[in-house]
């Protein structure tokens, strides 16, 4: 007996990765250009959210199906690599040192990689995986999450509900630890680089959504033989590319910030 059901997966792989990159530059952009307290820029960065779970879902995607892992290492860290300076320059008033989230990929990945090889003992796993957290906490863009997501999609592949949870438990998680952050600078006098009430960090709850997107529409197909071809070789140039273009937009916008003092005005 036939059952008239609708189907509503109609993202494609090279889909979901082009809005992930829309979001990430709209994202990135409203950083520096928007008042957080202002609609606009929750609305952006609410979006934007949803770029890091997806990242981690096709890092994982991308594990599954290299045909050379060493090879897949490699282009993360020299993404990561050429992106470290304008990150760096974009960035240097939020983050500081710390570096971009393509160095949390790839401890997100060899994390994974660990825990799928054979050869590795479980104490040499664990360790690894402790040491890529400690790594990320300390200098990465976006400290453990990356990491957290990648292991989640890794050992609950095409598992709807054990993904929902722990995904959810994770972002509720580290919610909590933001607002009583907040609440503890305040309470002790501390500065917020923020500079936000609660409320406005709420947006991380965003994070959620990419379960139920790969879930209930994205249909696991490549998408279009040219995006398919092309879109990792975009994607990896995508990400450096897009900070130094958002640079060069506020050298153009803002009379008062000039190449020789952008460092060190903290932009």
């Amino acid at each position: 007996m036939k059952t008239n059901e609708v189907n509503i997966k109609f993202i494609s792989s090279s889909a979901l990765k082009i809005f992930t990159m829309v979001m990430m530059i709209l994202d990135h952009w409203a950083w520096c250009a928007l008042d957080i307290h202002t609609p606009a820029a929750q609305i952006i960065h609410i979006i934007g959210r949803i770029s890091v779970p997806c990242m981690s879902y096709f890092l994982v995607e991308g594990f599954f199906y290299t045909s050379n892992l060493k090879k897949y290492m490699l282009r993360l860290f020299i993404c990561g690599l050429v992106s470290a300076i304008p990150f760096t320059i974009y960035f240097y008033d939020m983050y500081g040192l710390r570096q971009n989230i393509m160095f949390d990929y790839l401890m997100g990945l060899i994390c994974i990689a660990a825990l799928d090889s054979k050869k590795i003992k479980i104490i040499f796993k664990v360790l690894i995986c402790v040491a890529m957290f400690a790594l990320s906490l300390f200098v990465g863009g976006w400290p453990i999450l990356p990491l957290v997501f990648t292991i989640i999609f890794y050992h609950y592949k095409d598992k709807f509900w054990p993904q929902l949870v722990f995904v959810s438990a994770t972002v509720i998680g580290y919610e909590l630890f933001a607002v009583i952050y907040f609440f503890y600078c305040e309470a002790n006098g501390l500065p917020d680089k923020f500079q936000t009430t609660w409320w406005e960090r709420l947006y991380l709850l965003a994070m959620i959504a990419p379960v139920f997107i790969l879930r209930f529409f994205y249909n696991g197909k490549r998408g279009g033989k040219f995006l398919g071809k092309y879109l990792k070789i975009v994607f990896y140039g995508f990400y450096p590319v897009h900070l130094v273009i958002l640079i060069i937009v506020r050298l153009l916008l803002n009379d008062d910030v000039t190449l020789s003092n952008i460092w060190s005005m903290g932009y």
